[in-house]
């Protein structure tokens, strides 16, 4: 099932909603405006996000990335350009930002391998550099699994045995493990590797730590969430 499809089959349950780190980032850019800010939300849905700024910054011109037509038909503000597309590869955008904005979008890069998704978060990575201005910064939150002896191991579980529920379409009796779904958690040492091998420098990381029922299960020692403020590299 392409990404597209899933979220579109799965409207009501990726609708966004409030999270810690949205408003961290709120403080963030009104602590660096500048006259003419523009902001891209990739993977921005329903427009919460960007609504959020339009109602705190109503002077930053706002676009939301997302795969799903179901997710941007929720969003009717007239002050939000909004475009289907999805990393790595199909971003009919020509323009530079100042900010984007990427919300719980890297787990669901996903390709026929782990190794593979990885090379397809990077590819996605840079095309994100490509559309961000030389003082612009990404604002990033991941969902972060992290097992006990290998902290990759829970992450592996997770993709293999959706990839196997998937493949034979038998539902495994997880509430969050949909039919479709395809994802891949990244901890968060592989996550400031990868944007460091991508040419981008990190300028604020906050953990938000949660646990679930199925945490003892499935060999988790943390989970949570990750925020991280980007930017490319000084050039001083």
């Amino acid at each position: 099932m392409d990404v597209d499809e899933f979220f579109d089959k799965n409207q009501s349950v990726y609708g966004q909603k409030a999270a810690a780190s949205d408003f961290d980032f709120l403080d963030f850019i009104k602590n660096n405006q500048n006259m003419n800010i523009t902001l891209l939300d990739v993977g921005g849905g329903n427009g919460y996000f960007s609504e959020l700024i339009h109602q705190n910054y109503p002077n930053i011109g706002l676009t939301v990335l997302d795969p799903s037509k179901r997710l941007l038909s929720e969003l009717s503000n007239p002050n939000i350009n909004k475009v289907v597309g999805k990393l790595p590869d199909n971003v009919p955008l020509n323009s530079k930002f100042d900010y984007i904005h990427v919300r719980a979008v890297f787990h669901h890069i996903t390709g026929n391998t782990v190794g593979n998704s990885t090379k397809l978060l990077k590819r996605s990575l840079i095309s994100l550099k490509n559309l961000l201005k030389d003082e612009g910064f990404i604002l990033i939150t991941e969902i972060y699994y992290e097992g006990y002896l290998i902290p990759k191991l829970p992450s592996y579980l997770i993709f293999y045995l959706l990839k196997l529920q998937n493949k034979f379409n038998i539902k495994i009796p997880f509430k969050d493990f949909l039919l479709g779904l395809e994802v891949y958690f990244y901890t968060r040492k592989e996550l400031k590797i990868i944007l460091k091998e991508c040419g981008l420098e990190i300028v604020d990381i906050k953990s938000y730590k949660r646990g679930n029922k199925f945490q003892k299960m499935m060999l988790i020692k943390d989970l949570g969430k990750v925020s991280i403020i980007a930017r490319m590299p000084s050039k001083i």
